[in-house]
């Protein structure tokens, strides 16, 4: 049985209200967890409790259980605080018709965690990121949180190294050496993009849409594109790119590729 006689306010009685939903299976009193955990923005010890997800539903009506105890990468956060306070800026410059974006984006907030602890749907096949409450109503009237779990995405990105992909599939030695300094902080930018923007947001066509496109284009081109980029986004999002050293074009003199 949950005890949240160990927090403090407000994670106090979200605790004490998630507590009250498992003693009683009533869904308002889950209903009102989520409201009181999506506004809970301070608290640097966090968790995802309950049924959640319906992945494994063919019917899309059953969440299974999972749980995530979790606590705040304060560095690594300042990157998805700024780019989730820059919300507004990447809505506007959807690449979409207009009447498919939202005038005024609310309610999105954005962290870096370590996962200490993982169980039910979440565990042994981990998520790398989450954006909940899965609800529209509290996600239109309350907004929703994102994390990126990037010790579990440093776990695979260690993983990676060694297991012979690159010395088979990467066309030199030039591009290897751009994916072993470039390839973590992308992928981990384009985890922050959808799980921020796409999934945060509620307008699932425009947000999705850029921040797929943003964040595809920034893997496949990121030695010859981020420049550009830098130069085109707003001043406080330049501090997030100024992590990542610029690097220097490739020499496609004698190669060609075509982007699906």
């Amino acid at each position: 049985m949950l005890d949240a006689a160990v927090a403090e306010e407000p994670q106090r009685t979200t605790i004490a209200t998630l507590a009250d939903y498992y003693r009683t299976g009533d869904l308002k009193l889950f209903d009102r967890y989520n409201i009181l955990w999506v506004k809970d923005t301070v608290s640097n010890v966090d968790f995802v409790n309950g049924f959640i997800e319906d992945y494994g539903d063919p019917l899309g009506m059953t969440g299974a259980y999972e749980s995530i105890v979790n606590f705040k990468n304060n560095e690594a956060s300042h990157r998805t605080e700024i780019i989730s306070g820059n919300a507004q800026w990447f809505e506007d410059h959807s690449p979409v018709d207009p009447r498919f974006r939202k005038e005024e984006v609310k309610g999105v907030s954005a962290k870096v965690i370590t996962a200490a602890i993982l169980a039910g749907d979440a565990y042994p096949a981990t998520p790398i990121g989450i954006n909940l409450p899965n609800a529209n109503w509290i996600r239109a009237a309350h907004g929703s949180k994102s994390v990126t779990l990037e010790n579990i995405t440093g776990a695979y990105d260690k993983a990676a190294h060694g297991n012979g992909y690159n010395e088979e599939f990467v066309i030199d030695q030039e591009t290897s050496d751009l994916m072993d300094k470039y390839l973590f902080i992308t992928d981990n930018l384009h985890t922050d993009l959808h799980e921020c923007l796409a999934q945060a947001n509620f307008c699932p066509v425009s947000t999705r849409v850029h921040s797929r496109l943003t964040a595809l284009h920034l893997k496949r081109h990121a030695p010859t594109c981020l420049p550009s980029i830098i130069s085109a986004i707003p001043s406080s999002l330049n501090s997030v790119c100024s992590t990542i050293p610029t690097p220097t074009r490739l020499n496609t003199t004698n190669t060609s590729s075509t982007d699906s």
